[in-house]
């Protein structure tokens, strides 16, 4: 899960393997289709990519 900003929590990205504990759900909307995670070269999340 990476949450872009915890003071305005409007969108968040979570792995395939969460989606399914966030399903059924009425405060929560998919707004697409699984995207790859992007990592830097030392293992860390991309976090520049991931919102583009």
């Amino acid at each position: 899960m990476h949450i872009r900003n915890t003071l305005a929590m409007e969108e968040i990205r979570v792995s395939e393997s969460l989606l399914s504990e966030l399903e059924g759900r009425s405060d929560v909307e998919d707004l697409g289709k699984p995207q790859s995670w992007n990592f830097e070269e030392r293992g860390a999340l991309d976090v520049g990519a991931c919102w583009k």
